[in-house]
This record gives structure tokens, C-alpha cells and sequence, in this order.
């Protein structure tokens, strides 16, 4: 858990959202059921664990995985608590002059391990946004008092920013 960051994230979405896209979004979030078909993120290898706690070997040694969907909320809001405060997911419709978005911020616990699902997520997210004015985001080490990355779109993916260092994709953190 040492490795925890508070992953903060505001932005706009288009309306222009189907009612499948919002409901795995919700759900990806904690706001909403299962939805029957996934199309965000389509893999969720799991490693099969035994009646003795161990994890399961093909005839070859090797793990063996289950496909076991889980949305992206599950990953990030038990390490809250090493944060501190409250993990949030809010997804609101706002309808205004230039037809309608969805604001959606999000403040979670994301340890290394989770980047991958995480930034799918977003990066997908991100091919939705209204505008590049309507992003925001940074990253605190949950020992620091400020954050010490800012999170930006750079080639249509999540990007993390840090002095003295390349922009690079959050996936890769």
C-alpha cells in the first residue's frame, strides 16, 4: 500500500452518450448495476485461487485465469482509507446553452498495480470529453500535503506531468 496516490480528476463529457455508454460508465464509477454487455474495458483476467488459498496451476505451471468483470470502483475505493477523506465518483447531466454534457469527477485511492484498468478507463472517457478547456487532474503520493503531479490529455490519452520529467501515459506510472 506504500505506493497508494489520491487520483483526482474533473471533466466534461459530450452528451452525446448512449444509454449502454452511461450505464457502464456508472457502473465502471459505483453509481449503478452491472450492465449485461461491456464495451469500455472487455477483459478482466482473475487469477483462480483453490479451497486451499493458493493460486491454481495448469498441467504446465502455469495460473490459470477466470474472466471475472469488476468494475474499475472496486479497485480504487479500499485504499481510501491510506488516503484519507472520502473516495468519490459523481457522473451529473448538466444541461446548459451548448446543448447538454455530463460532469463527471472522480477522487479515488489508485495504486500502481491498478493503473491499467484505470486508464483505460479514462482514456476512453477522454475520446468523450467536450473540449480540451474541460479537464483537470493531479496526483498526491498519500504521504504528501500537495500534489505533486498534474494529470493533462496528451494524444488522446491520460498523461501525467511532473517537474523535470517527460509527460508520459498514466498507464505506464
Amino acid at each position: 500500500m506504500g505506493d497508494m496516490h489520491e487520483f483526482m480528476v474533473s471533466m466534461d463529457l459530450r452528451c452525446e452518450l448512449s444509454d449502454d455508454e452511461v450505464a457502464e460508465v456508472r457502473w465502471h464509477l459505483g453509481l449503478g448495476p452491472q450492465p449485461e454487455r461491456l464495451t469500455i474495458i472487455t477483459e478482466f483476467p482473475s487469477i483462480v485461487i483453490g479451497d486451499d488459498g493458493r493460486a491454481v496451476e495448469d498441467e504446465h505451471g502455469q495460473w490459470v485465469f477466470e474472466d471475472d468483470p469488476r468494475p474499475v470502483w472496486e479497485l480504487v475505493e479500499p485504499g481510501i482509507d491510506k488516503i484519507g477523506g472520502a473516495a468519490v465518483s459523481a457522473l451529473h447531466r448538466q444541461d446548459d446553452r451548448s446543448g447538454g454534457r455530463w460532469a463527471l469527477t472522480c477522487r479515488w485511492a489508485v495504486h500502481p498495480e491498478d493503473r491499467g484498468d484505470v486508464a483505460t478507463l479514462f482514456d476512453w472517457l477522454i475520446a468523450k470529453r467536450a473540449g480540451d478547456e474541460r479537464f483537470f487532474g493531479y496526483l498526491r503520493w498519500y504521504e504528501d500535503d500537495w500534489p505533486d503531479e498534474r494529470l493533462g490529455v496528451a494524444d488522446g490519452v491520460l498523461t501525467v506531468y511532473a517537474e523535470g520529467r517527460e509527460p508520459q501515459p498514466f498507464r505506464q506510472g
